[in-house]
């Protein structure tokens, strides 16, 4: 009896109870998405809340007089919000906030407008949201290598099967002023 007892007291101090909460896919809530279990989900933004590690950290805040600011905790963030506001064709806020200060003094010192990384990304929309499909982690996607280019700038590269087909393979970001922004991609 005695035996017994300490078997059913160590079998059930060894039982624990987890909370499983699932994780929303990089482009999930852009129109036509269809998830997983083959339902739509479009029924949250991307880039309204961030699931990572247990946090939910807003990526786009509202603020009080109406104005909108843009925060990124991680390189994925960059693509979450650059697929959101090219959905919403918010091409100004993208430009302000979440290209790059040292691109558009790049482009300015070539003669070029810096506006032009807008451009890029929106003429090529559709090719920059399949090589985002294919690093949806972004640099902890397997298959996709980050290289630290210079200080505080990383270019993330689909290697092997993943970059097989793809008109954009590469994506570089820099950490400004506090958070990772947009710098190029090809």
């Amino acid at each position: 009896m005695l035996v017994a007892a300490v078997v059913f007291g160590v079998f059930v101090s060894g039982c624990e109870e987890r909370e499983v909460r699932r994780s929303r896919g990089l482009l999930e809530g852009l129109p036509g998405v269809i998830r997983g279990d083959g339902r739509e989900a479009a029924d949250q933004k991307p880039g309204d809340q961030e699931q990572g590690f247990g946090a939910e950290r807003p990526l786009v805040i509202e603020n009080a007089d109406g104005s909108v600011t843009l925060r990124t905790y991680q390189m994925r963030d960059v693509m979450v919000l650059i697929a959101r506001l090219l959905s919403e064709e918010k091409d100004d806020l993208l430009h302000e906030q979440l290209v790059s200060d040292a691109i558009k003094l790049d482009l300015e010192l070539r003669g070029r407008s810096p506006r032009d990384a807008v451009t890029l990304l929106r003429e090529n929309r559709e090719d920059i949201l399949k090589m985002f499909g294919r690093m949806p982690a972004a640099e902890q996607t397997p298959g996709v290598i980050a290289d630290k280019q210079a200080r505080n700038m990383y270019e993330l590269r689909l290697t092997g099967t993943l970059a097989q087909d793809m008109a954009f393979t590469k994506m570089w970001v820099v950490f400004e002023k506090g958070m990772w922004k947009f710098y190029w991609a090809n």
